[in-house]
């Protein structure tokens, strides 16, 4: 086989791979994630006033203040993105599930290496 039919191979390979891996990228909310570990209220650290909020109906909302707008939460196989709209091609967060612990989950956060913790919440009722 001549090395121009080997590196033309090699990229198909390449190609179809990356294409592959693509695919899954764009699945909605928490498929293949544990969710009730994430819902409810994530602080931003550091930061004064920011907050990421996951709630059970697989709807998430970045909270700046007293805006409150909703984001795109999209899973892949090694972490979860955080999107503005759904078709944005890159993500303003991302999260690997590698850096996860119970209440802390280290990322990257509009391109600043970041922390968000999870707020410790009362049940409303003693029945939750």
């Amino acid at each position: 086989m001549s090395k121009s039919k080997k590196i033309i191979l090699l990229l198909l390979f390449l190609f179809l791979i990356f294409q592959c891996g693509k695919g899954d990228s764009k699945r909605p909310n928490f498929e293949m994630y544990d969710t009730r570990e994430l819902i409810g209220t994530w602080q931003i650290v550091p930061s004064y006033n920011e907050r990421i909020l996951f709630e059970k109906n697989d709807k998430s909302f970045l909270i700046r203040g007293n805006d409150k707008m909703q984001i795109y939460a999209l899973e892949d196989v090694r972490g979860l993105r955080l999107q503005y709209r759904l078709e944005d091609d890159s993500p303003f967060a991302y999260f690997l599930f590698t850096e996860k612990t119970k209440n802390i989950w280290g990322g990257i956060l509009e391109n600043k290496i970041i922390r968000i913790v999870k707020e410790e919440q009362t049940p409303e009722s003693i029945l939750e």
